[in-house]
């Protein structure tokens, strides 16, 4: 898509790989026109992640557009900052389950803003997030937030049109998204999940362990290279 042309949706790409096959989704089997949009929080994997979002927008000839938050964890007075995640200072958070959402601050409000006020310059009227059954799940609150959101900015921007928020991987589990994915043609090995700044991804911190897990789960071969490869 020539990046003149309009779209009719944009999609929150992280460069990984939910949000990469959405992108191969939307375009390839839902022939829709896509604009993407990458946030920069300035974690450690930020260079490699948008360098896999870079890479499935010019294989889909689809507009990205980065918008840097990097200065958001200053702002984060009496949470945890978000670094610590990604630097591995505190081990014990690497090896939990799950993320204590109540104790960091949670960036989905603002990247929601962020995004629609994107998408209004723009003209679309629709933002897709690649979020999974294991995410909702984990955050049931998630889709009845949304439409409440889309209230919310509907009021204050009663001039434009209201914004829907879709999440076509809902009901979808990692491992599904990620057969799909295969199904699609989805070059999965340019994807990048890892949380901390390597060349190659680290295999050990949570985001890779769910990337492995996928894979098994899904029967997929995984092309990924890890720097720890255990499980």
């Amino acid at each position: 898509m020539e990046d003149t042309d309009m779209a009719d949706c944009l999609l929150l790409l992280s460069g990984g790989l939910d949000s990469s096959i959405l992108a191969y989704q939307l375009m390839k089997q839902e022939k829709r026109r896509v604009r993407a949009l990458f946030f920069d929080m300035n974690r450690e994997a930020s260079f490699y992640e948008l360098a896999a979002a870079k890479r499935v927008a010019s294989e889909l000839d689809m507009p990205l557009e980065v918008a840097k938050l990097e200065e958001l964890d200053r702002l984060m007075l009496g949470y945890l900052p978000t670094k610590a995640f990604f630097l591995g200072i505190d081990d014990k958070i690497q090896k939990m389950t799950t993320l204590p959402m109540c104790k960091v601050a949670n960036l989905l409000p603002v990247v929601l803003n962020v995004a629609t006020y994107y998408a209004h310059g723009v003209e679309v009227d629709e933002i897709d997030l690649a979020l999974t059954a294991e995410q909702i799940e984990l955050n049931p609150h998630w889709p009845g937030f949304f439409h409440s959101f889309s209230d919310v900015l509907h009021q204050f921007c009663t001039e434009q049109p209201r914004i829907q928020f879709r999440t076509p991987f809902a009901e979808l589990t990692k491992a599904q998204v990620l057969a799909r994915g295969k199904e699609l043609g989805v070059s999965l090995a340019d994807t990048w999940t890892c949380t901390r700044g390597r060349e190659l991804h680290d295999g050990v911190c949570l985001s890779c362990q769910s990337r492995k897990a996928a894979f098994r789960d899904a029967k997929i071969e995984d092309p990924t290279v890890y720097l720890d490869s255990r499980c």
